[in-house]
């Protein structure tokens, strides 16, 4: 099996915490989140939106735009479909079955020996 590639860690990293899991629930329900929405729905300060919304963006998930002194939040829903269907298409492809690092009856011999 391959490493993932760094798109894929991203993927994982940012949708892994469930605070930002909500969040991109949050923007699929709509075209646009408006910061304050996020602020009114979540039970976290603003400073603590602003590291999560960081990660998703990086992470190439969400868009971010800035109107006056509020932002909004849009999923990108384009991304997160086209890494996921990378990602699931990784698992179908077959793996050698003499890589003992990912077979349990290789992960049984090491603690065996």
């Amino acid at each position: 099996m391959t490493a993932p590639d760094n798109r894929t860690l991203d993927l994982f990293e940012a949708l892994g915490h469930p605070l930002r899991l909500r969040m991109v629930e949050m923007m699929a329900a709509v075209d646009d989140l408006a910061c304050t929405t996020l602020e009114a729905e979540l039970p976290i300060a603003k400073s603590t939106i602003s590291y999560h919304v960081k990660i998703l963006s990086q992470a190439g998930l969400i868009d971010v735009r800035r109107d006056g002194r509020w932002f909004n939040y849009r999923l990108r829903r384009d991304v997160l479909k086209d890494q996921l269907t990378d990602f699931a298409a990784s698992l179908d492809q077959p793996r050698a079955a003499s890589d003992a690092r990912y077979s349990p009856a290789g992960a049984a011999g090491k603690r065996a020996g």
